[in-house]
């Protein structure tokens, strides 16, 4: 892979990762993907929350990339080939040109929080 990323992994980045702990925590998924993960065990591996991991896993399972198995138990697994080819690509940028990628991660929430910024404004026709 260049130095570039692809504009297809980036559209992916920002619909599914909101936070580099959510990329932590796929990557350690995905590194053991035959592994059903107990919250408390994902916590401990990445020294985060249980409330961070809990939040990142109930986002991953609605798209469709962690399987949640009964029992609290949680697995990576994307609903669709093309999701993991994805997450591939994204692993890839992580090790390849780390900062590119977190400055994208970064520019979406900064967008997101202009859009919500910029809803409080006043139009000329409001005043």
């Amino acid at each position: 892979m260049s130095d570039k990323i692809s504009s297809e992994t980036l559209q992916f980045i920002q619909q599914y990762f909101t936070s580099v702990w959510a990329l932590e925590l796929i990557f350690a998924m995905r590194r053991q993907r035959d592994r059903a993960w107990r919250v408390n065990e994902l916590t401990h591996e990445l020294r985060a929350s249980d409330h961070l991991i809990e939040t990142i896993l109930t986002k991953f399972v609605e798209k469709g990339l962690v399987l949640e198995i009964p029992g609290n138990l949680f697995q990576y697994r994307p609903r669709v080939p093309e999701m993991e080819a994805l997450v591939a690509r994204v692993a890839d940028a992580y090790t390849k040109n780390r900062v590119a990628l977190f400055d994208e991660l970064f520019r979406a929430r900064d967008k997101n929080a202009q859009s919500f910024a910029d809803a409080f404004k006043l139009k000329k026709t409001d005043r």
